[in-house]
């Protein structure tokens, strides 16, 4: 009701409050996956988007050519979903690692995936 006395009639389809189950359903990953990273080649830095299909242990890591794991980006639990983690080319000790290719591992407890990596400088 307005100051003038008139009313006003509106009416709302859902509740603010309201959750759409199937939109969360729908968006919620069926299977453990890994995106190419973005930008590949990169410099200096590259995203790495994952999905897990249910919470459980993740390791994220890093190996150059010769098999040598050179850093970890993630090694925790991580709820399910899609995630991202960033690496900016650098190594355990943080120096910038030489212009090259690198292999992206990501593990679960069942499965583990790679994708190469070209640092460009």
């Amino acid at each position: 009701i307005t100051n003038d006395n008139t009313t006003t009639n509106f009416s709302l389809s859902r509740s603010p409050s309201a959750v759409d189950h199937k939109s969360i359903l729908n968006s919620l990953p069926l299977d453990f996956s890994l995106d190419a990273p973005y930008p590949n080649p990169f410099n200096p830095t590259t995203t790495i988007s994952y999905s897990i299909p249910k919470t459980q242990p993740v390791k994220i890591a890093i190996y150059n050519i010769l098999g040598q794991q050179i850093t970890t980006l993630l090694d925790n639990v991580v709820q399910q979903g899609t995630h991202q983690v960033h690496w900016d080319g650098r190594d355990v000790t943080g120096t910038i690692v030489a212009t090259g290719v690198y292999f992206l591992s990501l593990e679960i407890k069942t499965k583990r995936l790679f994708r190469k990596l070209i640092l460009n400088k």
